[in-house]
């Protein structure tokens, strides 16, 4: 509650949009593994909602992909292995 009279709030469940093969922890830094651990996406971990499975146009196929946090490219750029950070 805020001096001004409003609430501030935040979306405390977001981890749960995001999955996470059983593999992933063999092409990540140790770092990141602790990271992720810590958000509580460990490795073999299902979204709530499955969005990564929902199928698509080809257009929209992104849409729903950004949803895998695996590494599934030579760059991080390239895949969406930082979305939960975002």
């Amino acid at each position: 509650y805020t001096p001004w009279g409003t609430y501030l709030t935040t979306e405390e469940n977001f981890i749960g949009y995001f999955q996470r093969s059983s593999s992933d922890d063999l092409k990540r830094q140790p770092h990141e593994i602790i990271a992720l651990n810590r958000y509580g996406l460990k490795a073999g971990s299902s979204s709530r909602y499955g969005w990564e499975t929902a199928i698509g146009q080809i257009e929209a196929q992104d849409l729903y992909s950004r949803w895998n946090a695996d590494v599934n490219a030579a760059q991080a750029a390239q895949d969406y292995r930082n979305s939960p950070n975002t």
